[in-house]
């Protein structure tokens, strides 16, 4: 319907960063993240002059996959960023900021 709305002239088309977003949300709601991560590793560090990233996470943190996050460093590391593992126990990485900002910063060279 949306479709034949555009070309009735009655709406404007999707724009590639709305097509995008709602490709990622149809795989979200099935539970097919690989490809959306793909995306947002080739989007951050593909190209893009980024040549160190710093992974600050809470191994603890029951909402976190330890292996998600190993497997997305991976890709970084594919990507050709030298990639650091800061895992900080018992903080949540908001909180990392300011209890132990060594953790960012002492890695950040």
């Amino acid at each position: 319907i949306l479709r034949l709305m555009v070309v009735l002239g009655r709406r404007k088309a999707a724009s590639d960063q709305m097509k995008k977003l709602n490709s990622q949300a149809n795989l979200s709601l099935t539970n097919r993240y690989v490809p959306i991560i793909d995306d947002v590793v080739a989007t951050v560090f593909g190209n893009s002059g980024v040549e160190k990233a710093v992974f600050v996470y809470n191994p603890d943190d029951p909402f976190i996959n330890s292996a998600d996050v190993d497997a997305t460093m991976e890709r970084a590391k594919g990507a050709g960023v030298e990639v650091v593992a800061a895992p900080t126990p018992g903080v949540d990485h908001v909180q990392t900021l300011f209890k132990k900002p060594d953790a960012i910063w002492g890695n950040i060279a």
